[in-house]
């Protein structure tokens, strides 16, 4: 299990290479202390009784004993400067076999807005308003939502990466949200009034699949992972994607709020409150309900919207801190066990780029 714990994130707010060096200072200072302190009492008690090569052989041993603690101390410090800590992404990836190429999410501060960044190392900036946006698997273009207002899910839109082609995909009663775009980038998937419906990449052919919401394609574009919700409850189910052979993986105890797919196809990411209420942290199951288990806890954040790479071994969501009022997108290293934030915001999109 993954886990982010207070004490790393604090122990990595200063920077890897940074932290060793302060904490290997105040460790030599203690030694040297440590030395003085013994060197005056050594010779107190000794001098008359001591040839003073004895000392001097003594404190030699002391001084080499404290060194080698030192270089101990740097040694399992290491691996923290190695894998990065927060604030460092490009640490965070640095041994993976895919990158982050671009990413989309969104900021809502009275209004919501839709920010991209076109590598890890280029600054937000602000694309169009609008939420919940969903890279094509080109990134070339963007379906969002966009609300009329400040009630409703507003409809479906599509931009290119750029900003210019604006083009509205849905007019449906009652809205649409949560965009998702098939893996040959010829269907998008999307949630209106509580149904499942997938449509053309303009915007026609418009079809039901099933009642849920929140539908992502699986990796090879032949099925959809999506929610149920009722009571409390979220169950997490699969569907092909001409509607049929719909069955569900796993029931929970608490609204599950999203889900993805990993690589594999084989099994899915999810976030929940299962295990802790009003605090979310992302599991995995496999397709036929069996292997749970949880890959990512943060002992300060909600965890949501969970997206996996290509290689499974990293993840890009958003954490929330309760009463924060904002969230932070960040990128996990599922083995690393490391965390880096990227931009304030929601809702991350990435297109991923093998290195």
């Amino acid at each position: 299990m993954l886990h982010f714990d207070t004490y790393m994130q604090e122990r990595a707010y200063l920077g890897p290479a940074a932290w060793v060096a302060h904490t290997s200072r105040r460790f030599l200072a203690g030694c040297m202390r440590l030395l003085s302190i013994r060197e005056g009492q050594t010779c107190q008690r000794t001098a008359r009784l001591m040839h003073p090569r004895t000392v001097y052989n003594r404190l030699l041993c002391e001084i080499i004993l404290s060194m080698h603690k030192l270089l101990v101390l740097l040694v399992l410090a290491t691996p923290l400067a190695a894998s990065g800590g927060r604030g460092n992404p490009q640490s965070v990836a640095a041994r993976a076999e895919y990158s982050m190429g671009k990413l989309a999410f969104d900021v809502c501060r009275g209004g919501c807005d839709i920010f991209v960044m076109a590598s890890l190392n280029s600054k937000p900036k602000r694309l169009v308003a609008g939420q919940s946006p969903a890279w094509s698997p080109d990134g070339e273009r963007i379906a969002y939502c966009k609300r009329e207002g400040l009630s409703g899910f507003g409809q479906i839109h599509l931009i290119n990466a750029d900003g210019s082609g604006h083009k509205q995909l849905t007019m449906l009663e009652g809205g649409a949200y949560g965009p998702d775009w098939s893996p040959d980038g010829n269907t998008i998937a999307f949630t209106a009034s509580g149904t499942i419906l997938v449509m053309d990449k303009n915007g026609q052919g418009v079809r039901k699949i099933i009642g849920g919401y929140g539908a992502r394609w699986s990796p090879d574009g032949k099925q959809l992972v999506f929610l149920q919700y009722s009571a409390g409850h979220g169950s997490i189910c699969i569907v092909n994607a001409d509607g049929t052979g719909a069955r569900r993986v796993i029931e929970d105890n608490s609204s599950v709020l999203e889900a993805a797919w990993f690589p594999d196809g084989k099994s899915i990411a999810f976030c929940s409150e299962r295990e802790h209420k009003h605090k979310s942290a992302i599991f995995r199951v496999n397709i036929d309900g069996t292997g749970f288990e949880a890959v990512a806890v943060d002992e300060r954040r909600s965890l949501f919207f969970p997206r996996l790479s290509p290689d499974g071994q990293q993840l890009v969501g958003d954490g929330f801190v309760k009463g924060s009022g904002e969230g932070d997108v960040l990128l996990l290293d599922l083995a690393s066990h490391q965390a880096s934030v990227l931009a304030r915001g929601l809702h991350p999109s990435v297109v991923w780029e093998k290195r």
